[in-house]
């Protein structure tokens, strides 16, 4: 059944494909999707030759990268900016609602998808959408910015706590904090007109948060140093040598990828690697270079340029933020091709093109 659904979508794909071509939108986000199938259907045959995992097999493990096919069908059925807006937004909402359950159920979390754990002085709770928590979070500060209304800056607070209190990542806090100073400066012109009101309200939220995080804080600061004076003995950085160096067969491997691993030999060979601790998931854009290569590696940094280099405005201002945040996974994190976020990552994709395309249309009405 995976399979032939995995084949329908791949038809799906090509039916799609040449009906999006009329939008016409500049540096659209179409060519280096393509990129990433490509990356994914050349790695099959690294796969099936070094690893001996056969093509139905890795059609079946490849099947959380069809949420890039997303992309497409949301302009081929028409989907408006406001609509897939919304849905975020709901996404948002329920993602809230779900920290708030995990964490009143510990320890036994009804949604969490591992098993909650502690460290650095607060508990990792991790479900798949976790990346609509950060997009709603950044969208609400924004429109605050904006109107200044209570409200959304309540929402953002709130968003802001569970990304913080519940992830217990170093790259997570320092992805919030950076962010936030990111869409403020954006919005300084804006924030003028409710200088005596935001301004002292974040000065108040400031003071209270290093307050009330100052032992979680001092502890992730306190950790990073630790690293920083073993790197060469870290965990990560012997996982990225490993995966690297001894991991890759040959030359082949390090230039078309590894393919992504199913049941069987090959995804035994990780399982056996991860019992030393060893994570494609924390390295990153290292991580997808294993699997998918070079061509996988350029399709990013592609949608990176593509994302940061246009022109920012406040429909795309938090979407932005959201790929700032994921650029930061690339150093230490998982989020660049975790299923839980890969779905709001397609999303924001479509977004930051839409919100290009019905630009476009506004001045040629215009003019």
């Amino acid at each position: 059944m995976l399979v032939y659904f995995g084949l329908i979508a791949i038809n799906l794909y090509l039916i799609f494909i040449p009906n999006f071509y009329k939008k016409n939108i500049p540096c659209s986000m179409t060519f280096p999707i393509n990129l990433l199938f490509i990356a994914f259907f050349i790695s099959v045959f690294p796969a099936y030759i070094f690893h001996g995992q056969s093509f139905v097999s890795s059609m079946k493990a490849y099947m959380i990268f069809y949420v890039f096919l997303l992309y497409f069908i949301l302009f081929r059925l028409q989907f408006t900016y406001n609509e897939i807006v919304k849905i975020c937004l709901s996404l948002f909402f329920i993602s809230l609602f779900i920290y708030l359950i995990d964490y009143l159920t510990l320890p036994d979390a009804l949604f969490s998808s591992q098993n909650p754990f502690e460290r650095r002085g607060t508990v990792t709770i991790r479900f798949s959408g976790q990346g609509f928590t950060f997009l709603g979070t950044f969208y609400f500060l924004s429109r605050f910015c904006r109107n200044g209304k209570i409200v959304h800056f309540i929402l953002y607070i709130l968003g802001f706590c569970f990304l913080i209190l519940f992830s217990g990542s170093r790259i997570q806090f320092l992805s919030v904090v950076l962010n936030t100073f990111f869409v403020i400066y954006f919005y300084r012109k804006e924030i003028k007109r409710y200088f005596l009101y935001i301004i002292p309200l974040l000065a108040i939220s400031i003071v209270t948060g290093i307050y009330l995080l100052e032992s979680y804080v001092a502890g992730l600061y306190k950790l990073a140093i630790e690293e920083l004076s073993t790197f060469e003995t870290n965990i990560r950085y012997e996982a990225a040598r490993y995966f690297t160096t001894d991991f890759q067969s040959n030359l082949v491997t390090k230039i078309l990828g590894n393919g992504y691993p199913a049941t069987g030999e090959y995804g035994d060979l990780f399982q056996v690697v991860t019992n030393y601790g060893f994570w494609t998931a924390d390295l990153g854009l290292i991580g997808f270079w294993v699997y998918f290569g070079i061509i996988g590696v350029i399709a990013w940094l592609i949608i990176f340029k593509r994302i940061f280099f246009w022109e920012t405005d406040h429909r795309n201002i938090f979407v932005k933020a959201y790929f700032l945040n994921l650029l930061l996974t690339i150093v230490l994190g998982y989020a660049i091709f975790s299923p839980g976020y890969m779905i709001t990552t397609v999303l924001c994709m479509f977004l930051f093109d839409k919100n290009k395309q019905d630009r476009l249309l506004s001045k040629e009405k215009t003019s």
